[in-house]
């Protein structure tokens, strides 16, 4: 997983660099990738 920041929001990369969400915090950027291993 890789986040990058972009104009002001962050964005999450797959280690492959296919996107897969974007938010508006590092710490929710984190909270959603919690919520989504706990729906797998």
């Amino acid at each position: 997983m890789e986040i990058r920041y972009v104009y002001g929001h962050v964005e999450v990369y797959t280690k492959g660099g296919e996107f897969l969400f974007s938010a508006d915090t590092v710490h929710e950027a984190e909270e959603e990738l919690e919520e989504m291993e706990m729906a797998s």
